[in-house]
C-alpha cells in the first residue's frame, strides 16, 4: 500500500482538502484515490538534497477506470522525503493538474 512510503507525520496537501496526516488519514486517501487507478507513471524532473532531506518535483500522468469509461489526467508533484534510520519517508506530498494539451 502506498501510505507504507510515508512518515508517521507525512503531510499529504490536497487540492481543495484540509491537510491530511498520520497513517490513517493517508491510508483512506490512498485507498478511496487508488481505487479507479489502472496506470500510473511518474517520471521525476529533478532530485536534490542531501542525505538527510531531499525534494523531488516531476510528472505523472495517471489512467483512471469509472464505470467502464477510462480517462487520463497529467499532473505536476512536489515530494519531500526524509531519510529516517537509513529508509527513505515520505514527510510532505502535493500536486495539482496539468492543462490539456490542445490536439
Amino acid at each position: 500500500m502506498v501510505a507504507k512510503y510515508y512518515h508517521t507525520d507525512a503531510k499529504l496537501l490536497v487540492a481543495g482538502e484540509p491537510f491530511l496526516s498520520g497513517h490513517a488519514d493517508l491510508f483512506r486517501f490512498w485507498r478511496d484515490a487508488t481505487s479507479s487507478l489502472k496506470g500510473l507513471e511518474r517520471v521525476t524532473v529533478s532530485c536534490e538534497g542531501n542525505d538527510q532531506l531531499v525534494y523531488e518535483t516531476g510528472i505523472a500522468t495517471a489512467i483512471y477506470e469509472v464505470k467502464g469509461r477510462k480517462t487520463s489526467g497529467t499532473y505536476k508533484y512536489l515530494t519531500i522525503w526524509k531519510n529516517v534510520n537509513n529508509t527513505w519517508l515520505i514527510v510532505a506530498d502535493t500536486w495539482n493538474s496539468l492543462p490539456e494539451m490542445p490536439e
